[in-house]
């Protein structure tokens, strides 16, 4: 049995762990820094999230339904308009140099879209920004 997961083991893991990275990782962690550097990022992406989701209810809550939730790096909404206005506003944010990714639902009315946006790498005038680039997406003639 051993045999079979130490096969299993290089399929997944072709490089062995290195023993200083784990011991480093294991001496950050039981140091206690590792749960600080948590609760640091927790504190900076919550502030990111907060200010994005704000950007984009006062600006943008007219063609998209912010959905709220208080995990992870990204914020999802689903488009309000139709197919047709859809595919409009996705070629104008690539045009716009905007980046997410996208969601598409089937439902009795018709196929529902939505997009994922990630802010965890984006300072605040980032932020600002990609907001504004996404309302010149929004407000490119149909």
């Amino acid at each position: 049995m051993a045999d079979t997961f130490r096969k299993a083991q290089a399929l997944y893991e072709p490089r062995p762990v290195n023993l200083i990275e784990q011991r480093a990782l294991a001496a950050f962690m039981t140091s206690g820094q590792y749960e600080r550097h948590l609760r640091r990022m927790n504190r900076l992406y919550s502030r990111k999230f907060h200010l994005l989701l704000k950007l984009l209810n006062q600006q943008l809550s007219t063609w998209f339904d912010w959905v709220e939730n208080e995990a992870g790096l990204h914020v999802f909404g689903w488009w309000r308009g139709n197919a047709s206005t859809y595919e409009v506003f996705r070629a104008s944010a690539r045009s716009e140099g905007v980046v997410y990714s996208e969601v598409s639902s089937s439902t009795s009315d018709g196929t529902k879209y939505g997009i994922y946006l990630s802010f965890a790498h984006l300072s605040d005038v980032q932020l600002q920004a990609g907001v504004c680039k996404l309302i010149n997406a929004v407000t490119a003639p149909l």
